[in-house]
């Protein structure tokens, strides 16, 4: 990779070649070998005025600008002004507020059970432990494919969630139930 002073040294190369507008135009004429006539008048209408506006604005471009290794790509040397206005539809009015009944919510707990209530994790424990008995035979034992029930699920849910505010979500699965002391110990404590 290319130290800072490299890459300002390259740019500043790069910005040598191009060619402004006078040497190009000079480039131009030498290989045709004629010389353009342009006709000023001072009583330009609306029109011709805006035509030249538009071509000063393409000779200024020019000048702001590199050209691309595909000759069709424009980079440009500064960053454009933005005069784009928000629109009407995009401003926010007024700022979203809680409903009533969240609004009466003060535990955890309690906001919990608002998003995820009982019958939720009802179905969560009913779906496991239909799985559960569709692999038990797969064990010999009888306690390594047990079913579940609502507490140990609220206390997944719970690692779960200690586990983002931990930022333990990268962590591999083996690294958070260590027992040698590196592991997470609530996780082992909890389960």
């Amino acid at each position: 990779m290319e130290s800072y002073e490299e890459q300002q040294e390259h740019l500043r190369r790069l910005m040598e070649e191009v060619p402004t507008d006078e040497e190009a135009q000079t480039e131009y004429d030498d290989q045709s070998g004629e010389v353009d006539f342009v006709e000023v008048r001072e009583d330009d209408s609306d029109t011709e005025q805006d035509i030249s506006d538009g071509e000063a604005g393409d000779r200024s471009l020019n000048e702001l600008s590199f050209i691309g290794k595909d000759k069709a790509t424009k980079w440009m040397k500064q960053v454009p002004t933005k005069t784009v206005r928000t629109r009407k539809e995009d401003k926010v009015l007024r700022l979203p507020i809680s409903t009533l009944a969240a609004r009466t919510l003060k535990t955890p707990i309690e906001i919990f059970k608002y998003f995820i209530n009982d019958e939720m994790v009802d179905l969560i424990v009913q779906h496991t432990n239909a799985y559960i008995d569709s692999v038990s035979d797969n064990f010999e034992r009888e306690r390594d494919a047990r079913s579940t029930n609502i507490t140990e699920i609220h206390a997944l849910m719970g690692l779960l969630f200690y586990a983002g505010v931990l930022k333990a979500n990268r962590l591999n699965l083996e690294e958070l139930w260590k027992s040698d002391g590196s592991g997470v110990e609530m996780f082992r404590l909890t389960i």
